[in-house]
């Protein structure tokens, strides 16, 4: 539904959702939980902005036109120039539609061990498809020369130059092309925790599991130019293969991660917590594919001593100090730089018999070094006070520290 001042913007979304959960056995609990969405994002076609959302060049373009161009006169579409008559362009210059559908399916299950009270084992399994299909389609506008006078000629009149429309000078080519996206991924956890009290001692222990996996496949193409008449169809596109152009990728992924947790509690008055991870990224060498990092926090509830509740104001109901220290590692970095490698340029090379060929083109040095980045080390200390039994107040931060 188009709900704004732009014409030609639409966008409808579906979702399904569905839920359930049983105890199919005494202690074993299981669950499924799928959703599934389709929706349509369709707007007017403006070439140099290559399916952005906020349509940011075009905002750009606008800055420069001229407060003296009218986009109409006499119901005619007025040529700007090499800018280019922008409502025309969104009401006649084509499309771009996004059709998008996603199916997610998550699966739980949790056993609580008889015969070890406190002893649950966990595990998750999710599932996600994303199918993208984004048709563009651009053309040219006619538009209409009309003459200009005043001292400088930037009074537009309504006496025509040529009653011959003349074609927009965006988009340089008319084209009409497709793109689809298939992705597909998921993420298997499985978690082993015991958590018991012995007096005023309450411990928990935890051990998880995770794998990720991702693959996704990309190809397109685009027909340009119309040697008859100009439609949304690649029939009617030229048929030299030099007006083609087509593209195609695939991209994958994957995470392993080993995890342990440690949780103490002593009389609810002290805190300590500890852990670690081990994580393996794909896209590093195998020998620095690995990664550790480790985090610990603290807490005392300064509001569970007994000098506090003797002393402290009816006000203040609730305190606590905690301090905590992690380290967080960052992958997001472009695959296999580890290795060489060669890309095929789109550039010919020409032999000395006047044959081409294609041309390889060396990547970039690889770094085999290449490991986790150790995206921060933070120091952090702070306070929490409850008010009035009621509000929950943190006054900030006393001191955070990035190492």
């Amino acid at each position: 539904m188009n709900l704004v001042f732009l014409p030609n913007v639409n966008y409808q979304k579906y979702n399904l959702r569905g839920n359930i959960s049983a105890e199919l056995v005494k202690n074993l609990t299981v669950g499924l939980n799928l959703n599934t969405s389709t929706g349509t994002r369709e707007r007017f076609n403006f070439t140099y902005d290559y399916g952005s959302d906020d349509l940011n060049n075009l905002w750009g373009k606008l800055l420069y036109m001229g407060t003296n161009v009218p986009s109409y006169i006499d119901g005619k579409p007025v040529n700007p120039g090499w800018l280019g008559n922008v409502i025309e362009m969104m009401k006649n210059g084509g499309y771009w539609r996004n059709e998008n559908q996603q199916i997610d399916a998550l699966i739980t299950a949790e056993y609580k061990v008889p015969f070890i009270k406190g002893l649950a084992l966990k595990s998750w399994y999710s599932q996600n498809t994303n199918n993208s299909f984004v048709k563009t389609f651009a053309k040219k506008q006619l538009l209409y020369n009309f003459k200009t006078t005043g001292a400088n000629n930037l009074i537009y009149t309504n006496e025509l130059v040529s009653p011959t429309p003349v074609l927009s000078g965006d988009p340089g080519q008319e084209y009409v092309g497709n793109e689809y996206t298939k992705a597909n991924s998921y993420q298997f956890d499985m978690q082993v925790a015991y958590d018991t009290t012995i007096g005023k001692h309450t411990f928990g222990v935890q051990g998880i599991y995770e794998q990720y996996e991702y693959q996704s496949n990309f190809f397109s193409a685009y027909r340009y130019n119309f040697p008859a008449f100009t439609t949304d169809q690649f029939f009617a596109a030229s048929g030299n293969n030099a007006d083609w152009k087509n593209d195609g990728k695939e991209v994958q992924d994957g995470r392993l991660s080993y995890i342990g947790r440690l949780n103490y509690e002593y009389d609810q008055r002290y805190l300590f917590s500890a852990s670690v991870r081990r994580d393996g990224s794909v896209k590093f060498a195998p020998d620095k594919r690995w990664g550790w990092f480790p985090s610990v926090s603290a807490g005392w509830v300064i509001s569970n001593e007994n000098f506090f509740k003797a002393m402290a104001s009816k006000s203040v109901d609730f305190m606590k100090l905690r301090a905590s220290y992690a380290t967080t590692g960052n992958d997001v970095i472009g695959g296999w730089q580890w290795l060489d490698q060669y890309n095929i340029d789109k550039n010919s090379y020409y032999y000395g018999n006047g044959i081409s060929g294609p041309r390889l083109t060396y990547g970039g040095i690889p770094n085999p070094n290449l490991t986790w980045e150790k995206k921060s080390q933070s120091l952090n200390i702070g306070l929490d006070v409850g008010l009035f039994q009621k509000c929950q107040h943190d006054p900030g931060i006393l001191a955070k520290t990035y190492l």
